[in-house]
């Protein structure tokens, strides 16, 4: 089971499990994913919680998923991707394997809900979304370095905006904001200052104050340059 978001010791009883299409999509043709919402009930039905998984549905691409997931705070379970035969022989028999799996990947995550360390921090879910807001940035900076695609370029913008909301602690979400009005600037210097950024959040995450002081010495120097 790969937790893409989220953290396995504290799973939040909201996740959305997804596979990647390859080859034809039988049941959502033209989609590239099918995602489904499994979500575990606050309130315990006899002596045990219930749980629930709705009916799955297609997603365009990742970057749409994501939206998603950041914005309304899911774990993501990412599931082995769904290849569907062509053989019409073997087709009911990898639809049952794979229902089969997937509800054993429910049950896996029920229990780990079930038995999930409420002592400890939510650090892992916020340098998952830092890592990932890193990134995403980054590819932003790489589109408007080639100057390319700008109606992405605003898509991904507002994408990181709603990701910036998913990140509470204060020093990195300060650190984190001020890169916002960076992406767009045709500057090269901005991608560096971004890619610092991300990696003195990192550092201090990981408790590395003598490089996290290095980066931002980097970056002071590297901003006075693009203010110029």
């Amino acid at each position: 089971m790969i937790f893409e978001v989220g953290n396995p010791q504290r799973p939040k009883g909201n996740a959305i499990f997804y596979y990647y299409i390859k080859g034809k999509n039988p049941f959502f043709p033209g989609y590239k994913i099918i995602a489904s919402n499994v979500m575990i009930s606050l309130l315990p039905s006899g002596s045990d919680a219930q749980i629930a998984s709705f009916p799955p549905v297609g997603i365009d691409d990742y970057e749409t998923l994501r939206e998603i997931v950041d914005r309304e705070g899911t774990d993501l379970i990412k599931l082995p991707d769904f290849v569907f035969p062509d053989s019409k022989s073997m087709q009911s028999v990898y639809l049952k394997k794979r229902v089969n799996e997937f509800n054993d990947m429910v049950n896996a995550y029920f229990q780990r809900y079930k038995t999930r360390d409420v002592t400890r921090s939510n650090d892992l879910d916020e340098y998952q979304h830092i890592n990932y807001f890193g990134k995403l940035a980054l590819e932003v900076r790489s589109m408007v370095d080639s100057k390319m695609n700008m109606p992405l370029i605003k898509r991904y913008e507002r994408q990181l905006r709603t990701m910036l909301k998913n990140i509470t602690t204060r020093p990195y979400r300060q650190e984190l904001s001020k890169l916002l009005d960076l992406l767009t600037i045709e500057n090269k210097d901005a991608t560096d200052i971004i890619d610092k950024s991300i990696r003195k959040c990192v550092a201090i995450y990981k408790e590395e104050y003598e490089e996290a002081a290095r980066l931002n010495d980097e970056i002071e120097k590297l901003e006075k340059t693009l203010s110029r």
